[in-house]
Order: C-alpha cells, then structure tokens, then sequence
C-alpha cells in the first residue's frame, strides 16, 4: 500500500464515496485479478480473442497502467520496452493503450516508442438521488419480443465517428462499423440491460447500461453506469436522444442506484452538453493512443 501514497492517477481516484480507501480496494482487486503480477509496476496485457475474431488480428490492450511516481524514469523506459517485446512475441499486430491524461511523463515514454495519440474521454459522475427525471416511458430489450437486428443496423450506422477506431487509418472502416454491431448483439446475448426508445412503433435508438456491484460495494453507493448510445440518425432533432439518455438515468434511479458514471469524447460536444443537462461533472480524463507492431 506504501506504493499508492500520494497517487492520484486511478480512474476512481476522485469518485464519490463513503470510504476513504475505495479507489485503493479497487485497485488492489484489479490488480489481484492479474496472473502472475507480483509487483506494482507491471503493465497489464490484455489479448482479447473476441477483438481477435473480429479482425483478424490480435489487439493487445493496456488499460490505466500503474506508475508510481518516481524521480528517475529509467524503469519506465525499460517497462514499455519489454512491453512491446512480449506483445511482439505474441504476435500482437496493434497496442491499444488508455492511460491517465495527467500521467505526463508515462505518456511521453509511450510516444518515445511510437504510440500516437487518437482520443480523449472524459469520464464524468452524476447523482442521480438529487434529479427528478420528467421522461421515463423508456423499456428494455426484449429478446422474444424485439428484433436484434434493429439494433444492430442502428449501432452499425448511427456510431460517433471520431472515435479512435474510426480516427486510425489502420482499421478497414466497415470492419470497424461491424464491431459496434457486434457489441451490441453480445450485450443482448448476455442478457445485459439495453433501454429503447420507439418512434411510430420502430426502435430508433438504445442505450446499453449497468449496475456495478463491484464499484458499488468499494464505495458504499450503489453506482450505474452508461456504456452506449446510438440513435437512427433520420431521427434526430426531434428530442429522442435527450428523452432516451433521460429515460435510462430514470430505469437506474428505479434501480436504487445513487449515483451514475459514463465517458464520451473530449471532441464531442453535442454528448458534452447533453451530460451537462443531468448533473454530469468530471472525475477522470483517459487518453487513448494506438502503436501498430
């Protein structure tokens, strides 16, 4: 624990909560999850198969690496480069790396080894205990009654465009339209929660959401948190992004939750002010930067 004194780079590092250590329990859990890593300054290297099957390649993932604060970087520089030599052995095509956008001078030894930078997210919290939410005539996906393949076309092509799949060349376009597709076919498959809203009895929009029971017992507040929004773009600007985004803050509230999170990029503003209408104020900046093997 000596390690993470005087750290502020955790993404729960500012969440609300009523103990004082729950960032650090968190922490710690994630790192326990972690085979084999026996010391706190070991990146974590995620392969993911299904990202694999996708396409076509593998993509190693480093989410939010720890970095205690040292004044000599020497261990650092030696960290990312034995980084890159096991995703090498392993035949990792691309790196994909979200780190703190705080942690300066870790991100510049990410950049001294060729990780260029593509986005921005911004994770903001709301209470939702202290909101009264006017629009609720929101409902859940159902599987037996409702068609996946409603929403699979609108993930496929209603998706925020610059994001960091769609801002690198490298990634074959559609391929990268599909994944969002995808995304939400396993979302449904797995049973998770997917608010809808209808116009002319068509689904023209979803909001895949959750209750996080492992934040929400770190914290002691029982925490929602929104995952992703697509809405028909033929249906804009007749309110129904802003009644669904209300609707599922309300499904949460019904839930018991206090308190809810979400993440949208730094460069989308219609999705910054949209957030703002509820209460949402930052917590956590992540910096998303790509390095093709």
């Amino acid at each position: 624990m000596n390690e993470l004194k005087d750290y502020r780079y955790d993404q729960y590092f500012l969440y609300p909560t009523l103990h004082n250590n729950a960032w650090k329990d968190i922490f710690l859990s994630r790192l326990n999850s972690i085979d084999g890593n026996a010391d706190f300054n070991t990146f974590n290297l995620e392969v993911s198969k299904w990202d694999e099957e996708h396409f076509g390649f593998k993509i190693g993932k480093i989410n939010n690496p720890f970095s205690p604060i040292k004044e000599d970087y020497k261990q650092y520089k030696y960290e990312v480069k034995r980084l890159i030599e096991v995703s090498k052995e392993n035949n990792v095509r691309v790196l994909i790396l979200r780190i703190n956008g705080d942690n300066i001078n870790l991100i510049h030894e990410f950049e001294n080894v060729g990780f260029r930078y593509y986005e921005t997210i911004i994770w903001p919290v709301t209470n939702l205990d202290k909101q009264n939410f006017q629009y609720s005539d929101i409902r859940l996906f159902d599987s037996k009654s409702d068609n996946i393949d409603d929403l699979m076309k609108i993930a496929r092509y209603n998706q925020y465009n610059r994001g960091h799949f769609h801002c690198d060349n490298n990634f074959e376009i559609t391929k990268v339209n599909e994944l969002y597709a995808k995304w939400v076919k396993t979302a449904a498959e797995e049973n998770r929660h997917i608010a809808i809203i209808r116009n002319e009895n068509k689904i023209v929009g979803y909001f895949v959401f959750a209750v996080d029971e492992k934040l929400s017992l770190a914290t002691g507040y029982k925490y929602g948190r929104l995952q992703s929004l697509a809405l028909d773009s033929r249906e804009r600007g007749k309110g129904l992004g802003r009644k669904l985004f209300e609707g599922t803050l309300s499904l949460l509230k019904e839930y018991g939750c206090i308190y809810a999170d979400s993440g949208y990029a730094s460069k989308n503003h219609l999705s910054a002010k949209l957030h703002s209408m509820f209460g949402f104020s930052s917590v956590y900046e992540e910096v998303t930067m790509h390095l093709w093997l």
